[in-house]
């Protein structure tokens, strides 16, 4: 394929506090091309898209998107850009604050910043969560999913 390079990571590595789980993922994608991360369990798929999202505690690497460097951005800054990641248990983010958790979901067609906050703040507003807009997510309660018995 000859399309625009999209996204083009070198040499990651993350962590979970002292264990190294990606060790050195090298791979890109172009423009038009649909690309499938497959692997069995405990192969790394969730740890690269947490990596790639900046979710991850430590990383190291080269991460670019669309020309940018996401080498050192936060998880709300790299949705900004258009990068999305939906956790596959439907829990919230539980490093990242109660609003940036919000933002991470916030129609970026805002250009500002600032209308970014004031959405997100209003949301937090009508679900009765404003008051908790800068406590960690996983401080919050009834976050988790309920298994219902068969």
């Amino acid at each position: 394929m000859s399309g625009m390079r999209l996204l083009v990571v070198q040499e990651l590595c993350a962590w979970y506090g002292p264990a190294q789980v990606l060790h050195g993922l090298n791979f890109e994608v172009l423009e038009g091309e649909v690309v499938a991360l497959v692997g069995p369990n405990g192969a790394g798929k969730s740890s690269t898209l947490k990596a790639l999202m900046g979710l991850m505690p430590r990383r190291s690497g080269h991460l670019w998107f669309m020309g940018e460097t996401l080498d050192q951005a936060r998880p709300h800054a790299v949705a900004q850009r258009g990068i999305g990641y939906v956790p596959e248990d439907r829990r919230v983010f539980g490093d990242l604050t109660v609003l940036e958790n919000v933002l991470v979901q916030t129609d970026w067609s805002l250009t500002n910043a600032r209308a970014k906050r004031t959405e997100a703040m209003e949301m937090l507003e009508v679900v009765g969560l404003a008051d908790r807009a800068g406590k960690p997510g996983a401080a919050l309660s009834g976050g988790g999913i309920r298994r219902r018995r068969r």
